[in-house]
């Protein structure tokens, strides 16, 4: 009997994301100024979402962060 292949569970970083208050990031990054002037996509939520994906995986570079969004964007 072998482990079971598929996915199973929340993981660790879903569940982070979920002890974060969105509302309240969005509205400290619209308070400190110009943290928002030329936003089109990439806004402050996002990018803490981003950033902390790449350091609970130990990433070094942005291209592994890219990779690994790519890699698991069905798990998150």
């Amino acid at each position: 009997m072998g482990k079971s292949t598929h996915f199973i569970g929340q993981p660790v970083y879903n569940q982070v994301i979920k002890l974060l208050d969105k509302q309240q990031i969005k509205k400290i990054s619209l308070e400190t100024p110009r943290s928002e002037a030329y936003v089109k996509r990439l806004d402050g939520w996002t990018h803490l979402v981003i950033m902390l994906f790449g350091v609970l995986k130990h990433f070094d570079s942005l291209r592994e962060v890219e990779i690994g969004m790519k890699a698991e964007v069905n798990k998150l």
